[in-house]
């Protein structure tokens, strides 16, 4: 249902078992293989995973602009400061 809904698999976690959204992860991506306005890659999702699997690049949760977290990666920039999320 996760990849259907392109939600992370911890989010649909946390409503079967009614934990607040709050103490679960922000969604994370990788700056430099992430296309803009797909769903990010299930292994970044991970609650382990901290660095990209192809690059070794640390995995984002935030704008790197504004530093408020990414809720949806759907987006190809951030709503609080229209920074983009991919890097130049």
């Amino acid at each position: 249902m996760a990849a259907a809904l392109p939600i992370p698999q911890e989010y649909l976690d946390a409503v079967v078992k009614q934990i607040p959204l709050e103490t679960v992860t922000a969604l994370k991506y990788c700056p430099q293989c992430w296309i803009p306005g797909t769903a990010p890659d299930p292994m970044w999702t991970s609650l382990r995973s901290k660095y990209c699997f192809a690059y070794g690049t640390s995995l984002r949760s935030r704008c790197r602009s504004c530093n408020e977290p990414i809720m949806l990666l759907t987006f190809r920039f951030c709503p609080y400061c229209g920074q983009s999320y991919k890097q130049p």
